[in-house]
């Protein structure tokens, strides 16, 4: 799903004020928050070489992991989470902050004017209604509301700039990895990160918690860090209230969709841990919580194998081939297996792939 920022002019306003039960005239300016968000992570990467952000995607925790190995381990590590960030963002200093990113950077700026993003991040924000279960209509007149499209851009952008100043006063640690309101730091005594929440404190209006590592132990994101032998040991981390429920194999959906939660289980293991034993281990108990749930063991098995030739073909190959990726839109429904098999016959008669694939997939 695309998200939209969206400015709704009302065809009259009372007593100078915009209504929120009127008629609204057809949009007059309408531009993808993901089109925003490339735009401010170029300009933030040109403004500063030094990024601590890790950036909000999929490949996020392998971001992480990259982090730890490159830069090793310090004496202990900690975990930083801002209480309650979305809600308590200042909505009109951020909507300045994203206004200075975008244009007063050395990018090119966005192909709308600056007073119409700006009208259209406070309408979506200042000005949103919500109806409550008693039938009233109520505005979030500060704070991003959980669930809305700008909440992670907000957090980021308040944030980021709040780190900004933090570090011109106090030491930057070695390693400082934060996504949305998780931090993960390397310390060298254990009273640093009650030092570092404290300057990030005076910056903002937030509060932190902390927590330590136990026996050279942490978890971040869904990652276990582990510090042994003078370097990170990484493996997957689940809570222990994990009651291992995804997505039920005996549901009617499409093949494809089942297919991915077994390969997005069994990729997690190979990228989230550095152990080959763990490795083992961890597949073991993926195809344990798969089976329970009713997927073929044949599925699971094939998803391993392609996961292990990926794998060896990586460290083999010397010369590195372009992937060519072609993006197809496919709407959910009743005929969803008929558009899967046109696609893929159009696919087979004029593409020609250099490695075929099994005849299973």
């Amino acid at each position: 799903m695309v998200a939209y920022l969206e400015v709704r002019y009302p065809a009259h306003q009372t007593d100078g004020d915009r209504s929120l039960t009127t008629r609204v005239n057809p949009i007059d300016h309408q531009f993808r928050i993901s089109d925003l968000q490339e735009e401010i992570n170029n300009s933030q990467e040109n403004g500063n070489q030094d990024s601590h952000h890790i950036n909000d995607s999929t490949g996020r925790t392998v971001e992480f992991i990259d982090l730890l190995h490159e830069k090793g381990p310090e004496d202990d590590i900690a975990s930083l989470d801002v209480e309650s960030l979305f809600t308590n963002v200042p909505v009109e200093e951020t909507i300045s902050i994203i206004l200075d990113c975008v244009y007063r950077s050395d990018k090119n700026p966005l192909p709308i004017s600056e007073d119409v993003l700006r009208d259209m991040l406070k309408a979506s924000t200042t000005e949103t209604p919500f109806l409550s279960h008693w039938g009233k209509l109520f505005r979030q007149v500060d704070g991003v509301a959980m669930q809305s499209p700008l909440e992670v851009l907000f957090a980021n952008m308040y944030l980021a700039t709040i780190e900004e100043r933090t570090f011109r006063e106090h030491k930057k640690p070695e390693i400082y990895g934060r996504y949305i309101d998780d931090i993960f730091v390397a310390i060298e005594e254990t009273d640093d990160a009650r030092k570092l929440a404290d300057a990030l404190k005076r910056n903002l209006v937030l509060n932190f918690t902390t927590e330590h590592s136990q026996q050279k132990t942490l978890s971040f994101l869904d990652v276990l860090v582990k510090q042994q032998e003078g370097q990170f040991k990484t493996t997957v981390y689940t809570k222990t209230t994990h009651a291992g429920r995804f997505l039920n194999a005996r549901r009617e959906c499409p093949e494809a969709y089942k297919k991915s939660v077994v390969s997005a289980y069994v990729n997690r293991a190979f990228t989230h841990i550095t152990s080959w034993r763990d490795i083992h281990t961890e597949l073991g108990r993926i195809r344990q919580l798969l089976t329970n749930i009713g997927y073929a063991d044949q599925i699971i098995k094939t998803a391993i194998k392609q996961k292990m030739d990926e794998f060896y073909q990586s460290n083999t190959t010397t010369k590195k081939e372009e992937n060519l990726i072609i993006y197809h839109r496919l709407h959910y429904g009743s005929a969803y297996k008929e558009d899967c098999c046109t696609l893929r016959g159009i696919v087979n008669r004029g593409v020609k792939p250099k490695s075929p694939l099994p005849q299973n997939n």
